[in-house]
């Protein structure tokens, strides 16, 4: 009975004053007329942000598609100006100029001035970093030019391979892969300097007497004591042949009565690589050749330091063997084919501009 009495007293008043709160608010507040809502207002109210908004988008859209269209312009370009002066392509551009029928029926002079021309000469010449390699063994010519029985303290390093009266090897760890760098002393007193000078350098003497050269020519030419000089090197069988790109360039230095021989591993356009062939492409020697009195009378001392990496791991028992007889073999093959052209007349002289080196400093190159 109280809950009956006493709510319906409090909530009625209470609702009362709501309703006379929102009829009073109503009537208060104006209406929009009808005639505000036409359809003219109701378009331009609907397309006045549109008008400024739907511009800038739709120059933002292009912005973004001309952006990417370029981005692929310039892709295209760049890769087509790197494939066209890439060095496969000069490559493909040699060996094409080679099997023309333009070049054919010419002569092989005019070829190789053309592999001269895409040799960089500047870049892959021999630096005067390779030369200060060779003091050490210009020291050691200088101490056996004295006494054979002793090694200098220079080549304390190294290890001794063979050691006989007049034939010295040793050899050394190069850095830390397994490969091995070799140096060979040895003394002739039967042939001349000169001689056995003209038997490194003459290719077509030695294709006659190496019979393991499968390939030795001449790629181009700087000058008459520099050059560049593929040469296929025979492996014995089912091993693939190993083939070398070298650039090799010779001084003679009147004063200190030398002739130093360096060769180096490079790349040449007109040459690619063969897929029946193993391409050498770390290789480096030089050959220190020291007279005991003139370069044409017979007695010398030479010294050669020299390095490769044939692109195969031999086992330790075949490397001995090729430093303790393959080593031997191949100088006494040097001997014979000196002995040999000294007892003919078909001796190719030195460059007269080799001669008027008098004053040659070891460091610099012979022009």
């Amino acid at each position: 009975m109280f809950r009956q009495v006493i709510t319906p007293r409090r909530c009625r008043p209470s609702a009362a004053v709501t309703l006379q709160w929102r009829a009073a608010s109503s009537q208060s507040r104006p209406r929009p007329s009808l005639n505000f809502l036409t359809w003219t207002n109701l378009v331009k109210l609907l397309t006045k942000p549109c008008a400024v908004a739907l511009p800038r988008l739709v120059a933002r859209q292009i912005n973004v598609y001309a952006m990417k269209k370029f981005r692929r312009i310039e892709q295209i370009l760049i890769r087509h100006y790197n494939n066209f002066y890439s060095e496969r392509a000069i490559q493909n551009l040699a060996s094409s100029f080679q099997r023309s029928n333009w070049c054919r029926d010419r002569r092989r002079p005019f070829y190789i001035l053309f592999g001269g021309a895409c040799f960089a000469w500047h870049d892959d010449r021999l630096s005067e970093n390779d030369f200060k390699q060779c003091q050490d063994d210009l020291e050691g010519i200088d101490f056996f030019a004295n006494t054979i029985d002793t090694v200098p303290d220079v080549f304390n390093t190294w290890e001794t391979v063979i050691n006989r009266d007049h034939l010295k090897a040793w050899r050394k760890q190069l850095g830390n892969t397994h490969l091995y760098e070799y140096k060979l002393f040895c003394r002739f007193f039967d042939i001349s300097a000169k001689d056995f000078f003209q038997v490194q350098w003459d290719l077509d003497y030695r294709r006659k007497w190496d019979k393991l050269a499968v390939k030795l020519n001449l790629v181009c030419r700087e000058s008459p004591n520099s050059d560049i000089i593929h040469w296929v090197l025979r492996y014995p069988y089912p091993m693939y042949n190993r083939d070398y790109v070298y650039h090799r360039r010779y001084f003679i230095d009147k004063d200190k009565n030398l002739i130093i021989i360096f060769n180096k591993s490079t790349e040449h356009a007109n040459v690619p690589e063969n897929t029946n062939i193993v391409r050498v492409s770390n290789y480096y020697s030089h050959m220190i050749i020291r007279p005991h009195f003139s370069m044409e009378e017979n007695g010398f001392d030479f010294i050669m330091t020299y390095h490769d990496d044939p692109r195969t791991n031999f086992p330790p028992s075949c490397i001995n063997w090729m430093s303790t007889t393959g080593v031997p073999d191949y100088v006494e093959k040097l001997h014979q084919a000196t002995l040999q052209l000294s007892n003919t007349s078909n001796i190719v002289h030195l460059s007269s501009s080799d001669n008027q080196q008098q004053n040659h400093n070891p460091g610099q190159y012979s022009t």
